[in-house]
Order: C-alpha cells, then structure tokens, then sequence
C-alpha cells in the first residue's frame, strides 16, 4: 500500500495496474464542436534533476516556471495532486517544494490542499500521469476536493500545520475563488512534469440560461421567537459552516426546511 505524506510511508512504491486515456483538443475548436470540455490545460513544463535522490530546486524551479508562463499566481490554486510516491525522503522533498512556490497567503482555514491519487490505485507506472490528471480533472468538473486514503499522521519531516497545508481524509467541496489544480508528475529517471488545470467552460445548449452558483445567494431558513434569537441563530450557522466546509450547503439549505 501506498501512504502518501504519511508517517508511515517506507518505500514507497506499491505497484497497481490500470490504464488512462484523455482526448485533446485545442480549446477554440473544441466549442465550437459543442463537446463537453471537463477541464482545460493552462500550461505544462518538463525538466531533469538526474538519477538520483530527488531534487528538490529543480521540482520548486519547474513548478514557477510554469506558472509564470501562464501569468497565473500559484495563490489561485485550490489543489496540488503531488507525485506522491510515500517515500520517507521523496515526499518530504516535494512537499518542501511545493510550500515554497504556493505557501504565501494560506492560512489555516483557508490552507492548501495536497493528495496523491497513489494512495487510492497504486503506482501505475507510465500511467501514474494520466491517472493524476483523470483524478485532478474530476475535481474540477464536479466542484470537490477528493479525500486520500491511507492517511492518518504527517510524514514528521512534513510540518503541514505549521505550512497551513493538508491532506484531506474528507470528501470537501471546492476552496471558494480557486481556480487552478497543479499536478505533478516525475520519472524513475530524472523527468520532472508539472501541469496546470482549471474548469472548461460550461456546456449549455442553446437558449439554457447557466445555473446560478452564487452562494451568497442561497436561501437558509431559520426560525426564532424574536429578532435577537433569530440573529444568534445567524451567527451559530455562519460559525459552523465556516469549522464545517466539509458540510453541502444544498444539502444543508434542504434540511433546514424540512420539519423533523
């Protein structure tokens, strides 16, 4: 089993089976075909660090570069899907690295968020890239970040709290104002990728009006005695689903309209 960033991690590799397969297509044509786009690649980049102990400089170097050939900042990105391997030396290295590019400007409750989908398949090999990328392009079709499995206590050279990171064991919906998810992807070799996603377009027919995801425009119904009451009751809710992101508010608008 694989225990990506997780204490118990040894060596790390764990292999699975599988396949994946993604159709590209440049963006323009795309919709004009109408096709349902489930994710759009911003920018990608290789590099090398030799076949040896991972290198920690040439992932950080990789990761800025490409997001500074997109002129995107990596503050906008909600999730790192990390190689991930759960090796007590490379996870450390690659967390390491991926603090020092999207760090700046997470806090603890609004921290950035890693997995690594080995933990859930396996290493696929040649296709642990196109896994990663499948998982990653889910997440943002569907507006969810994706729990990891195998997950209990940090890597003790990983300080996630401390980096306001974190591996999330819950399904969660999407970080609010996030646009982006990176992934990483490196070879027994020495080959470091790295790539930038972020939601397609949505696909509405003709004369369908877009659906309005606005929270702010949501609907909660409280009931209380007074205006005071009802206030405090204001405030409890904001509070939890504040500690509570893990928690759907469709879900939750639902069943405070529903009497028990």
């Amino acid at each position: 089993m694989t225990y990506a960033f997780d204490n118990r991690a040894k060596s790390g590799f764990a292999r699975g089976e599988g396949a994946g397969a993604l159709i590209l297509k440049p963006l323009a044509q795309a919709i004009k075909d109408n096709d349902k786009i489930r994710s759009v690649i911003v920018n990608t980049g290789v590099n090398q660090d030799g076949i040896t102990s991972p290198s920690g400089k040439a992932q950080e170097q990789l990761m800025r570069e490409v997001y500074a050939r997109a002129g995107i900042t990596p503050l906008d990105a909600g999730f790192v899907e990390a190689h991930g391997t759960g090796t007590k030396v490379g996870d450390p290295i690659e967390a390491t690295a991926i603090n020092s590019v999207f760090g700046d400007g997470r806090t603890t409750r609004a921290p950035l968020y890693i997995g690594s989908v080995k933990s859930n398949v396996g290493h696929l090999e040649n296709a642990s890239g196109v896994i990663s990328i499948i998982k990653a392009t889910m997440m943002l079709e569907k507006g969810f970040v994706l729990p990891n499995t195998n997950f209990q206590t940090p890597n003790q050279n990983i300080p996630l709290a401390k980096w306001n990171m974190k591996v999330p064991t819950l399904q969660r919906p999407w970080p609010a104002n996030k646009k982006y998810i990176s992934v990483n992807n490196f070879g027994f070799g020495g080959s470091n990728a790295h790539c930038v996603l972020e939601r397609g377009p949505s696909h509405l027919q003709p004369g369908q009006k877009k659906a309005n995801l606005d929270p702010r425009q949501r609907l909660f119904v409280l009931s209380a005695n007074d205006e005071t009451s009802a206030r405090n009751l204001m405030k409890q809710l904001n509070i939890f689903v504040e500690q509570h992101p893990e928690v759907f508010q469709k879900a939750l608008m639902a069943s405070r309209c529903c009497r028990f």
